[in-house]
């Protein structure tokens, strides 16, 4: 497979991200919902994400999406304006050749360009290769909440890690 190209997402590429988001929900502890997200529903957060001129990216490999990085609004209210939260999916037998950080690279650099000062990542606690990414991209654990989620018969650690892009 070509190494993966990385764009800025458009809503036409709601279909790809949606099918990497649904297998994560599927089989993955990255994203703690049960329920799968319909083409609709993310074609909506990219239209509401690219309105804010808020981060999307995708990954591609042979006109197929592999990977998708994001970022939105961390909390409600006018104080948190500048602080936001992310997401990195790539498809499993792509993970670990590179995709995320480039992904996240792109990200950050959008994030600071748009006057982005703290970027945070929350991340389930046994998700090694994400927190070490996290970490050699200058991300510091912030926080861990044990048994703060429940997938799969099991109780999930979060771990929050955040990164200050800007003043």
């Amino acid at each position: 497979m070509r190494p993966a190209l990385i764009r800025p997402a458009t809503p036409s590429d709601a279909g790809g991200i949606a099918a990497l988001i649904n297998q994560e929900i599927r089989s993955g502890l990255a994203i703690w919902r049960n329920s799968e997200r319909s083409c609709n529903d993310i074609r909506n957060m990219l239209t509401e994400r690219l309105a804010l001129n808020h981060g999307v990216f995708v990954a591609t490999s042979q006109d197929t999406i592999v990977g998708w990085a994001g970022y939105g609004p961390f909390r409600s209210g006018e104080g948190y304006a500048r602080t936001v939260e992310h997401s990195v999916h790539i498809a499993g037998p792509l993970q670990r050749q590179g995709i995320a950080r480039r992904l996240m690279e792109d990200l950050t650099a959008h994030a600071t360009q748009n006057g982005i000062c703290s970027m945070i990542g929350a991340i389930e606690a046994g998700n090694t290769a994400s927190i070490s990414l996290h970490e050699k991209l200058g991300f510091l654990e912030a926080g861990r909440l044990p048994r703060a989620g429940h997938k799969f018969g099991k109780w999930l650690t979060l771990i929050l890690m955040h990164k200050i892009l800007a003043s």
